[in-house]
């Protein structure tokens, strides 16, 4: 009796698993733990180093409720796959394993499989594989898709579709300048005598990214100089155009500080680094509220450096601020790279930058390896966006380092502004890591991960006019979803 009951259970679980085939509901379901019959355990495609080195390593998904193979991490760019030689087992014998490329205006090819297994398979478009039972009881159709990347992998994108006006309760800021820390990005704008702050808190958007902006009109009672407008990780700070400090805990109400400053490279934790003039004329820099002030150093810039970064990482003990270009006391620029690590400053740059540059846009983000199996791993680096050479151009070269702002240079190709994204400098970037969900069938648990998004506020054109524009960038690797 129990021998009966573990036949028909098999004999009805086969039928629903196949019957799911045909099934059109949405599904998440992955699992390939499937034991009928005219079924595929499992498919990749055989060496073939003339068209991509460790192509026999690349991952296929089989989804066994919607008969559909896919490799969820596209192939690279420009790959060609009109050649590629299938490797396929099935559950359990069949007595027939049929692919069939369908070829516009000419007549369907079919390879048996069974018989020729090396046959070359042109993956141009998705082709179609029929199992039949080795009883000839149960048939499978199966839809297989080899993705190619339509842009190379490691381009930064920046989406015209996702470009938008600056948020603001004005149509046309004159002015604009963008700070954030760990809890909200506040974007401050001026027309004319007015000023608008838009804040948008991290923390309420549950994907990630960025939320919805709460905007609303902010009277000052000094004439704030916009681009000195900086948050800690528990205040924000301001310059007035006599370089007073002001500060607030919520950029509507503003205390004077009583502190004058000259220029403000940026926070590091609930302290602003700041340079200032003294009484005898020389120059220092210091950390602000406490006011540990100490001579500034040779050779570093004392204003119009880039936005900062801060970053950890094992070369100190402690966080660094990081800061890139500038302009020095002479009145020339800066190629060098300079860091603070809570108490004292250090030119940390061996290979300068390639040009020297004021007011360019540092931001940290990433680059990806590619292991032999196709997995891909990030890695900090540090981009220099945009900047303003010394007789008076705007460069359009992205700069990268590596090793956190020891080593500069050019960056790739793809990694360059394209050509709708104008030259600028002064502008501000913050990088937001926001959820995002698999859009297509996934094999595996992974449905959802998070990517980094560049976003660029504003900047300066050659006449010093603001752009009123936020731009979205992100490396096109790093929206795949992850294979694990």
């Amino acid at each position: 009796m129990i021998r009966q009951l573990t036949i028909c259970f098999a004999v009805v679980f086969a039928t629903i698993v196949f019957a799911a085939c045909n099934d059109d509901e949405p599904t998440t379901d992955t699992t390939s733990s499937v034991t009928f019959n005219a079924a595929v355990k499992s498919f990749n495609l055989a060496e073939d180093d003339s068209v991509i080195a460790n192509l026999d390593s690349v991952f296929f998904a089989i989804d066994q409720k919607r008969c559909l193979i896919y490799n969820a991490d596209s192939l690279p760019y420009g790959t060609n796959v009109n050649k590629l030689i299938p490797v396929i087992t099935t559950m359990s014998s069949v007595s027939l394993a049929e692919l069939t490329v369908q070829r516009a205006g000419r007549s369907d090819t079919v390879y048996n499989y069974l018989e020729n297994s090396t046959d070359t398979i042109d993956f141009t478009n998705p082709v179609k594989l029929r199992l039949v039972s080795l009883d000839g009881t149960m048939e499978r159709n199966y839809t297989i898709q080899v993705n190619v990347r339509r842009q190379k992998a490691d381009t930064l994108m920046w989406s015209r579709a996702e470009r938008t006006a600056l948020p603001s309760l004005f149509e046309v800021p004159n002015e604009q300048h963008t700070t954030s820390n760990a809890a909200a990005v506040y974007c401050l704008t001026r027309y004319q005598q007015q000023y608008c702050l838009a804040v948008s808190k991290l923390a309420e958007n549950a994907d990630g990214g960025l939320g919805q902006w709460q905007s609303q009109y902010v009277t000052f009672g000094f004439t704030p100089d916009i681009d000195s407008f900086t948050a800690t990780s528990n205040a924000l700070y301001i310059l007035d155009n006599q370089g007073n400090l002001y500060t607030s805990a919520d950029g509507i109400q503003w205390q004077n500080a009583g502190e004058k400053l000259h220029y403000i490279y940026g926070a590091y934790g609930s302290e602003i680094i700041a340079s200032r003039q003294e009484a005898d004329g020389s120059w220092s820099v210091g950390a602000f509220p406490g006011g540990r002030v100490a001579p500034l150093p040779a050779g570093m810039p004392y204003e119009l450096t880039s936005s900062s970064v801060v970053y950890g990482f094992e070369m100190t003990p402690r966080q660094q601020l990081i800061v890139a270009g500038g302009r020095l006391l002479d009145g020339s620029l800066s190629q060098d790279a300079w860091g603070y690590d809570g108490k004292a400053w250090i030119k940390i740059s061996r290979r300068q930058l390639p040009v020297a540059l004021h007011s360019a846009t540092l931001v940290p983000y990433y680059t990806v390896s590619v292991a032999s199996d196709w997995t891909t791993t990030r890695f900090a680096t540090m981009l220099l966006v945009g900047g303003q050479l010394a007789d008076g151009t705007l460069s359009r070269t992205v700069y990268v380092s590596n090793d956190f702002g020891i080593n500069w240079s050019k960056a790739s190709a793809e990694m360059q502004l394209p050509d709708y994204v104008p030259a600028f400098y002064g502008a501000q970037a913050v990088v937001v890591e926001s959820t995002l969900y698999a859009n297509s069938r996934a094999s595996r648990p992974i449905e959802q991960w998070q990517c980094p998004y560049i976003y660029l506020f504003g900047g300066l054109n050659a006449n010093a006019s603001t752009y009123n524009t936020m731009w979205r960038g992100v490396i096109n690797r790093l929206t795949d979803k992850p294979i694990q």
